[in-house]
């Protein structure tokens, strides 16, 4: 902005909303707020297969429009970084040689559901594969997915319903038979993406899958 109004300018940044403006000898000569928009979301499901046994850690970070080539597979140091103060110290004790993502697909606007979901105004999302190496007796899979929705505020009723339908989307997408099939799949969906704060932009769901890619919601 300087460059642009020279020296004199003085610039200033309101987040939230977004706002630029900048004033130059007392008048205001740009005025600009910017529309929100998610950039990716970074956590970590964790799930335990019964009581006492050891949890199962499934870390991610993706953008409804990942660059498939440019996925993070690192994420053990900014995961404790992150949450390190509000999460057990057990649940992000892995290395990122503990884990790998792959079998990731993009999912179009509409995120599969055709012309029913373009007119629910469901945007892009991406699809991938978590496998923990070190589950016992052989890895574990999880089918992650984060979409994006511009339903704000009428959505979120729904979004039980279009996460299993965008599940089961990603799932046929991924699925290379049962041998490879994963065992849980979760749902990220951004129904509310210019709000603040996770609970209030995402709705989140995990299932097992079942045979001929059931699923059942795991609380």
């Amino acid at each position: 902005m300087k460059e642009k109004y020279g020296d004199r300018a003085k610039v200033s940044f309101e987040y939230p909303p977004g706002r630029t403006s900048v004033e130059r000898d007392g008048e205001i000569i740009y005025d600009q707020t910017q529309t929100p928009r998610l950039n990716d979301v970074i956590g970590v499901f964790m799930v335990g297969k019964r009581k006492g046994a050891t949890d199962m850690p499934f870390p991610f970070r993706l953008a409804p429009d990942q660059d498939l080539n440019r996925v993070d597979r690192a994420l053990a140091t900014a995961l404790r970084n992150r949450f390190g103060k509000d999460l057990p110290q057990r649940w992000l004790s892995f290395s990122d040689q503990d884990w790998t993502i792959d079998r990731c697909t993009t999912l179009p606007a509409g995120l599969g559901l055709g012309g029913a979901g373009l007119l629910m105004r469901l945007g892009k999302g991406t699809a991938c594969v978590v496998t923990w190496r070190r589950a016992q007796p052989a890895p574990v899979s999880m089918l992650i997915s984060v979409s994006v929705a511009k339903g704000d505020p009428w959505m979120r009723p729904f979004s039980r319903r279009l996460c299993r339908a965008i599940t089961e989307t990603a799932l046929a997408d991924v699925d290379r038979g049962e041998r490879d099939r994963p065992a849980y799949a979760a749902c990220v969906l951004a129904d509310r993406p210019t709000r603040q704060g996770a609970q209030a932009a995402l709705s989140t769901y995990a299932y097992s899958v079942g045979p001929e890619l059931r699923l059942a919601v795991m609380e």
